[in-house]
């Protein structure tokens, strides 16, 4: 029953498997929609982390990225990416980070507090755009759009810093992956924009000009009908797509583009279950509820070395343990299946599974390599800093 691809051949343990050809189509999708609008498209990186994928979108017309961290940020600029928007509230931490990573890229920075204005303001050494991150009902980031007596305040603390310019308002409406619909997408996206633009009216009327909407998330991105009152747009997740994706309606099948390959390690007929090297630690825990009620780590997909054949809902990852991953399938299923075997299975949340790995490979049987946050987070050397306390 087990795939067996020539690229298969190496695969000895865990490995995202990539589609080239689709990855190829949905960054194209993307970019069309934003040029047609006439937005700015600043895709999130966070998701792939490569600088070959990098390229294709550079093949797309994208000259503008968006990063979530400092190190991530320094990978792209050393792949000759110059114009880049740290998605993240700065880590005033990372000052001497920052400044290093300036001789090599405009970084635009995100800032929702005024000690991190302040702290900018004293340890820049070159200019930088700051956006205020807009809190439009995630609850996670950001000065609520409620508050225009804050926005208005920090606004003008950036205009008057030295080395700092307003750059704009940001916002990540991150409470549509929780809906359950497209529908529903499409009015929290509508609502978030028609925040985003009461915000900066509110600035406008105080003398705060050049006030730039950036707008992020795959799921509005996607289905959304109309872009007005938008500048920008970050979407980063519909380079792959996942079960996420899927499960709320936004997208069709045949554009998820990762999948996760793991070997077959025990075969159990008397419960119609098979059991993968394939934990947590290789697909992280995300999950939904499928519509039988059943939990569901992640559904098995064909693979081929023409690319991805259709889902198999009936090959389902339905447990995760640390290494250990259960597969519940038919029971003609489980008789076809071999001890080696390698299955292959969509994950929910593509982004967290691709961050556990520094390498893909694809379906024409290339490896591409990937930016390492799990490396790259523990080489982290403190740097020396002017406040050493510790608050709790």
């Amino acid at each position: 029953m087990g795939m067996r691809p020539d690229f298969l051949k190496s695969v000895h343990s865990p490995i995202p498997l990539i589609d080239p050809g689709r990855v190829r189509r949905n960054i194209h999708q993307m970019a069309i929609l934003a040029k047609t609008a006439g937005v700015r498209f600043r895709p999130h990186f966070k998701t792939h982390q490569s600088s070959k994928i990098g390229e294709w979108f550079r093949d797309a017309g994208v000259t503008g990225i968006t990063v979530s961290s400092v190190a991530m940020a320094r990978y792209f600029a050393e792949s000759g990416w110059t114009n880049i928007t740290l998605a993240f509230p700065f880590n005033i931490r990372e000052l001497e980070q920052l400044n290093q990573l300036d001789e090599m890229a405009e970084i635009h920075l995100l800032a929702d507090h005024p000690d991190t204005v302040s702290a900018l303001a004293a340890g820049v050494t070159k200019p930088h755009r700051v956006f205020i991150k807009v809190d439009t009902g995630y609850h996670r980031t950001g000065i609520s759009w409620k508050r225009r007596d804050k926005l208005l305040s920090l606004a003008k603390q950036i205009e008057s810093a030295p080395n700092l310019s307003f750059a704009g308002i940001l916002t990540h409406a991150g409470h549509s992956y929780h809906a359950d619909s497209p529908g529903e997408v499409q009015s929290i996206f509508r609502n978030t924009v028609s925040k985003m633009n009461q915000v900066r009216k509110t600035l406008h009327e105080d003398g705060i000009q050049n006030c730039v909407v950036s707008i992020g998330n795959t799921p509005g991105c996607t289905v959304t009908d109309s872009l007005n009152g938008v500048d920008e747009i970050r979407p980063g997740n519909f380079v792959f797509y996942d079960l996420m994706q899927l499960s709320i309606g936004i997208c069709d099948e045949n554009v998820l583009a990762m999948a996760l390959l793991c070997p077959v390690t025990g075969i159990y007929p008397d419960r119609n279950e098979l059991v993968l090297l394939g934990g947590a630690t290789h697909f992280s825990k995300e999950r939904f509820r499928n519509e039988t009620g059943e939990t569901i780590f992640g559904y098995g997909i064909g693979v081929t070395e023409a690319g991805f054949g259709p889902l198999n809902r009936e090959i389902r990852l339905i447990g995760l343990s640390q290494e250990h991953g259960i597969v519940r399938a038919s029971a003609e299923t489980i008789r076809k299946t071999r001890i080696g075997d390698i299955l292959a299975f969509v994950p929910v949340h593509s982004c967290l599974t691709a961050d556990l790995y520094s390498v893909y490979l694809s379906t024409s049987g290339d490896r591409i390599p990937r930016f390492n946050s799990v490396s790259a987070r523990s080489a982290q050397l403190l740097p020396s800093v002017n406040n050493n306390s510790l608050s709790f």
